[in-house]
């Protein structure tokens, strides 16, 4: 057996969330050409059907957050394998593999995709600062877009050689434009959302960092300046409590019957095929967006507050808008611009520039080379 194509991947859960289904995507596809296997360091297994039965995922579950017993658990199993290249996806991940190099004596780099970029809190602050105290010259910082490299570079103190940037990718196979057998007359009577009414859909996870409240006060801005009253559709799950204040909200600003919390769903493509535009609102955290390549595979325009790497996946006034952030009313003028027709790309040609720029297979071979 080749040990050269064994790789792991050490991550704290297979959640629900971006980084999970792409990690998800990522493992199957290499499973072709390589050996990938998981090391999970919790019991959040709620997305572990999705990964191919071939892979092992193998669990050293953290008793409490600084485990540091943990370290001695994770050597024992990696003494026992042999493996080509080490990835994590959290800075938890990071910080107990590297200790483990430690412990081991052992000299083998560490790969760090990153899946955010803002510093939240100072406490978010002092414990980046410690974790990374322990990285060394050959560990690889895999970035989701400029923005990121400049940003944790700046705040962290890692030098921009040792990061590497790789984009996200759709798959464009799965997320497609509309197929003529889809009913959408139908789905949106299933919502009780009528047939000529436009929708605005969102895909995110239910937390703060999300900032769902600002597309529930852009949408009340939208309905009081226009005739037209489009609907809004979450798609997420998450903080119960921050679902039962969003509620709160839209009964508020008598927004209850225009926004729809569908909750999780397994298969996003009905959502995109009856929307008109795909948005975010999101204040931090947020780097490369999966959802909204799945939107933009989808042919939808999207108006994303600009945060991360939103300018690097939008133009402004051709696929869409960039927003500020904490700003209903100017995510709202975007969303206006857009259900106006202000953009000057088609929806063949959105999905078009995913194809060309953002695909699962140029993520692929980027991943590949740096395997190799």
């Amino acid at each position: 057996m080749d040990q050269r194509n064994n790789i792991l991947f050490v991550i704290d859960s297979l959640n629900y969330g971006g980084a999970q289904t792409h990690l998800i995507d990522l493992v199957n596809r290499l499973s072709s050409e390589f050996r990938p296997a998981i090391l999970l360091l919790s019991e959040r297994t709620e997305l572990a059907s999705r990964i191919k039965p071939s892979i092992e995922i193998h669990k050293e579950v953290r008793r409490w957050r600084y485990d540091f017993g943990l370290t001695r658990r994770i050597a024992s199993y990696i003494v026992q394998e042999k493996y080509h290249k080490y990835f994590v996806t959290s800075s938890f991940a990071f910080f107990f593999l590297c200790a483990t190099r430690k412990k081991l004596g052992r000299n083998f780099p560490v790969h760090f995709i990153l899946h955010s970029s803002q510093i939240l809190n100072y406490r978010d602050r002092l414990r980046r600062f410690f974790f990374f105290r322990y990285k060394q010259p050959q560990d690889i910082f895999i970035s989701t877009c400029q923005f990121q490299v400049e940003y944790v570079s700046k705040t962290c103190r890692i030098p921009v050689t040792q990061f590497q940037t790789i984009y996200n990718g759709i798959d464009t196979e799965g997320f497609t434009l509309s197929p003529t057998s889809f009913n959408a007359e139908e789905f949106k009577a299933a919502l009780g959302i009528p047939s000529t009414a436009k929708i605005i859909l969102q895909v995110a996870t239910l937390r703060k960092e999300k900032a769902h409240h600002y597309s529930v006060e852009a949408l009340k801005i939208l309905h009081e300046s226009g005739t037209e009253k489009p609907y809004l559709l979450f798609v997420g799950g998450g903080n119960e409590s921050l679902e039962k204040h969003l509620h709160q909200l839209t009964s508020k600003l008598d927004l209850e019957q225009y926004v729809k919390f569908c909750g999780m769903q397994k298969d996003l493509r009905p959502y995109y095929w009856i929307s008109d535009l795909f948005t975010l609102s999101s204040i931090a955290i947020e780097t490369f967006s999966i959802s909204a390549l799945g939107a933009m595979a989808s042919g939808l325009p999207c108006v994303l507050t600009d945060v991360g790497g939103a300018r690097e996946m939008v133009t402004d006034g051709v696929n869409g808008f960039v927003v500020p952030t904490h700003d209903p009313r100017r995510l709202a003028e975007g969303w206006r611009k857009v259900l106006n027709g202000s953009i000057s790309m088609r929806s063949e040609n959105i999905r078009k520039m995913v194809e060309e720029k953002f695909s699962i297979d140029a993520m692929m071979h980027s991943y590949e080379a740096l395997i190799q």
